[in-house]
C-alpha cells in the first residue's frame, strides 16, 4: 500500500513529531525492556523512517512530506531517544535509496570520471543528492545525535564502491569521520530469472569482498524470504532449496567466523578476494566476476582444498589444485586448508 499508484497510507509525516518520538520510545521498550508484556531482545539499531528520499513529491513511495519535515523528525527523534537510552541503543538514518547524483557532478567529490550526461533521472538524481546533502548539514547545525547512516544500493559492484567512497568524502566534510555506515540494503542480481545463477552468486561474493576491503561497516543483503520476488535471492521458491547466492553468503561466513582477516592482493581485473584465519585455519573466497575465463595463480600448497560455487556447484568439493586454477565465467571457489 505504499506504492505511487495505490492510495498510500502510513508516508505522511506524523502530525505531532514529539509525540511520534514518544511512540518510538516506548516500541524500543516493548522490544527491549519487556514493556507493555514485551521483550528483552535488546535490540541495538534503531533506523527513523525508511527511505525518505525514494522519489520528489506524489511519487514519493515512503514519505510524502518535505525533506525539511523529515530531517526535523529525525532530529526530534534522534535526541528523545539518546535522552531515554543513552548509549545503550544506536539511532541512526536514512535507509537513503541513493545520492547518485555525483555521477553527473563527480568532481565535485574528487572523483576522477567522466560526468554522466543528463537523462530523464537527472532531476530525480539530483534532488536526491541534495536531500543527501542537506541531511549532513542540518545534523551538523542542529547537534543531532547520530550513530550510523544507513544506505541502499542494488547497483553493480564497481558502483557500489563509489557510492561507499562518496559517503566517505562527504562525512569528513561534515565533521563525521569514524562514524559506522550501513549498506543494509543490496542485491546486483535482483531480477527473478537470475535467481540461482553463477552470475548472481559472482555478483554476491564480489560485493562481499569489495566492501569488505571498503570503508563500509554493516552489508545486508535484501533479502532472504522464500518467495517468488525479484529481490529475494537466496533460495529457490518452488523447493525451498538454497541456491547458489546462499551459498556465497555461507562462504563468506567461513571467513567470519575465523575472525582475522588476512592481507591478500588480486592483480586481476574484475576478480575479488578476501582470506581470512584464526591462526591455525586459513581460508579464502575468490571469485571471477566477468564473462571470461581466468586462470588465477594463488601460490596456495596443496594442504588446501577447493570448493565451487556455481549454479550447479552449491559449495561442493572438487579436485582444482589450490596453487592455480582456472574459473570460468562468475565461478567462485571457497579455498580452506580444514
Amino acid at each position: 500500500e505504499n506504492q505511487a499508484i495505490i492510495k498510500p497510507y502510513r508516508i505522511f509525516p506524523p502530525k505531532d513529531f514529539k509525540k511520534w518520538a514518544v511512540i518510538c520510545e516506548h516500541i524500543i521498550r516493548h522490544y527491549n525492556e519487556g514493556w507493555a508484556e514485551g521483550y528483552r531482545y535488546g535490540i541495538t539499531y534503531w533506523e527513523i523512517w525508511n527511505e525518505p528520499d525514494n522519489d520528489i513529491g506524489v511519487y514519493n513511495q515512503m514519505w510524502r512530506g518535505t525533506p525539511e519535515q523529515y530531517y526535523e523528525l529525525y532530529d526530534i527523534t534522534a535526541k528523545h531517544l539518546k535522552a531515554c537510552f543513552g548509549e545503550s541503543i544506536k539511532v541512526g538514518g536514512y535507509a537513503c535509496t541513493s545520492f547518485g547524483g555525483f555521477r553527473y557532478v563527480p568532481e565535485r567529490y574528487g572523483l576522477d570520471i567522466p560526468p554522466r550526461q543528463k537523462t530523464d533521472r537527472y532531476e530525480s538524481a539530483m534532488w536526491k543528492l541534495a536531500f543527501f546533502e542537506n541531511f549532513w548539514a542540518y545534523i551538523r547545525e542542529h547537534n543531532s545525535p547520530i550513530d550510523f547512516f544507513s544506505w541502499h544500493c542494488y547497483s553493480d559492484v564497481k558502483t557500489a564502491v563509489l557510492f561507499a567512497q562518496v559517503l566517505e568524502t562527504v562525512k569528513h566534510k561534515y565533521g563525521y569521520d569514524g562514524l559506522e555506515t550501513h549498506l543494509n540494503e543490496w542485491n546486483n542480481a535482483h531480477e527473478r530469472q537470475l535467481n540461482g545463477t553463477s552470475y548472481a552468486s559472482a555478483g554476491a561474493a564480489a560485493m562481499m569482498c569489495a566492501m569488505q576491503n571498503g570503508p563500509t561497516d554493516v552489508l545486508n543483503y535484501y533479502d532472504s524470504r522464500i518467495t517468488a520476488s525479484n529481490y529475494c535471492g537466496l533460495f529457490n521458491p518452488m523447493t525451498n532449496q538454497p541456491v547458489s547466492t546462499y551459498y556465497a553468503l555461507a562462504a563468506f561466513g567461513e571467513l567470519y567466523v575465523l575472525g582475522q582477516q588476512a592481507q591478500c592482493d588480486v592483480e586481476e581485473e574484475d576478480v575479488y578476494a578476501v582470506a581470512a584465519t584464526n591462526g591455525e585455519k586459513k581460508a579464502l573466497l575468490l571469485t571471477n566476476y566477468t564473462e571470461l575465463e581466468k586462470l588465477l595463480v594463488t601460490g596456495l600448497d596443496d594442504t588446501f582444498t577447493v570448493y565451487l560455487i556455481d549454479q550447479t556447484h552449491h559449495m561442493e568439493k572438487t579436485d582444482l589444485q589450490a596453487a592455480a586454477l582456472k574459473l570460468d565465467a562468475y565461478q567462485t571457489v571457497l579455498i580452506k586448508n580444514y
